[in-house]
């Protein structure tokens, strides 16, 4: 039996043009490398984050301005006293110095100023 002559490769057949599929093929390959730059990118900042809070949790400075406490004027003596607590606590987790405690705490009106030498 004679073999037929098929022509040149075209779309949809095994040649060297990009056909149909060939097409396909490409568009995934193209979604499948964002997606995995994208995955690389949010493990990276999950990984920053959690050493953020981790060296936040130790005690280490952590870089950045300190938050400002609201500003306290003349009022009830609780807002003063829930203010003291909560300066309390932030000193207990070494959010804040000693000095910033002491001048704080002062600024309050619970107690001296630290004395500068």
């Amino acid at each position: 039996m004679m073999r037929g002559d098929w022509g040149e490769p075209s779309f949809g057949t095994f040649g060297h043009d990009i056909g149909g599929t060939g097409i396909v093929g490409m568009v995934l390959m193209i979604i499948l490398w964002i997606a995995v730059i994208a995955a690389i990118v949010i493990a990276i900042r999950a990984l920053v984050i959690h050493s953020h809070h981790k060296s936040a949790a130790a005690g280490y400075p952590v870089t950045g301005p300190a938050p400002t406490a609201p500003s306290v004027g003349p009022g009830p003596t609780t807002d003063r006293t829930a203010l003291l607590a909560i300066l309390e606590q932030r000193y207990a987790k070494g959010e804040v110095t000693r000095e910033d405690f002491l001048q704080r705490k002062a600024d309050l009106g619970f107690g001296e100023p630290p004395a500068t030498s």
